[in-house]
């Protein structure tokens, strides 16, 4: 499931501090986690984790290094195992290639995962792209637990 808060309006924001309006979507995310846990009781989170890069320092950064700090605080607070990743491993892991590009890690999604297609074709266009990458992100995160548990009984 994708998680999204909606900014607040220019009129809304008029009488707020941007970083008020930013406390309330954190908010939003947390108790959005919190009732995806309740619903699945997942054993572990996977996030996207913040890699700086030059010249790519502006408020889009930051707002990603804030989300990552909130989900991994938040997997530690519900004692879930935190897998945080880089979008080039997905796309290794998956299609062996650190450059694939979306549509080419989608089809071994697709192939790989029975019934990702038919489930992520009956979500709006423009929200397909974040459920792909969910469906990329439960795959990595089931062979990386694939593995540990392998590690751990051998």
């Amino acid at each position: 499931e994708v998680i999204r808060t909606q900014k607040a309006t220019k009129k809304v924001l008029r009488g707020l501090r941007i970083s008020d309006d930013d406390q309330r979507r954190l908010t939003e995310f947390w108790q959005a986690l919190a009732a995806l846990v309740e619903k699945y009781a997942p054993q572990a989170i996977a996030v996207e984790a913040y890699a700086p890069q030059r010249g790519r320092q502006g408020g889009n950064a930051w707002k990603t290094a804030l989300v990552y700090g909130l989900v991994t605080a938040f997997g530690f607070s519900k004692s879930l195992a935190v897998f945080p990743f880089l979008p080039a491993d997905l796309k290794f892991k998956l299609a062996q290639d650190r450059k694939a590009t979306k549509e080419a890690v989608a089809a071994v999604v697709f192939d790989r995962i029975k019934g990702a297609k038919r489930f992520v074709n009956k979500i709006r266009a423009t929200q397909q792209e974040h459920a792909t990458d969910d469906d990329q992100e439960q795959f990595f995160l089931d062979q990386d637990r694939h593995h540990t548990q392998g590690a751990s009984e051998g």
